[in-house]
């Protein structure tokens, strides 16, 4: 992995110029050692910063384009196990961050549901893989970025329709499912 992540590095590096390149890779990757210093405050003191954390929606735009794509060549089965093998990969690429390990196991948890033909709980999807990277490394209920993810995706599923049903007259209003 360490070979493949240095070539998609030098490839970027030789394709963009450096702020550029950096910024790709924080996007995409997580990537934050490629960042000039002073690039990288700007970036912080606009509050811009998060941009270049990998999160659950690398994992869920991975997976979706993977998934339609594949799914067009080959049997559903076939795609979701293609797709569940390059969420694992793409993890793994991207350093294994919290946020990226919680969403890979949540898109591994519903994809094994949906090759099983169960039901897919989100709720419990987050339950397991809170456990299970708990399970593995304890240390990670002191991380910030495991705390939160988890609990951001727990407000997705269980606030987040609160607020729109409270929000239900309003929905002709686009910027309020933003806020919500």
């Amino acid at each position: 992995l360490s070979v493949i992540r240095y070539r998609v590095q030098d490839t970027f590096n030789q394709v963009l110029p450096p702020d550029e390149s950096a910024l790709l890779l924080g996007i995409i990757f997580g990537f934050r050692n490629n960042f000039d210093s002073e690039y990288y405050n700007k970036l912080r003191v606009t509050g811009v910063l998060h941009i270049i954390a990998a999160s659950g929606t690398n994992v869920t735009i991975l997976a979706g384009v993977i998934l339609s794509s594949v799914g067009i060549l080959v049997k559903r089965k076939k795609a979701l196990i293609f797709t569940v093998c390059a969420i694992g990969f793409y993890a793994a690429l991207a350093g294994l961050d919290p946020p990226i390990v919680r969403a890979s196991i949540m898109a591994i948890v519903a994809f094994g549901a949906s090759l099983s033909g169960r039901q897919n709980h989100s709720l419990l999807a987050l339950f397991i893989s809170a456990i299970v990277m708990l399970f593995i490394s304890p240390e990670l209920l002191q991380n910030i970025g495991f705390q939160l993810s988890v609990l951001a995706t727990f407000g997705i599923i269980k606030i987040k329709p609160i607020i729109d049903d409270l929000w239900e007259s309003r929905r002709k209003y686009i910027l309020l499912e933003d806020l919500s």
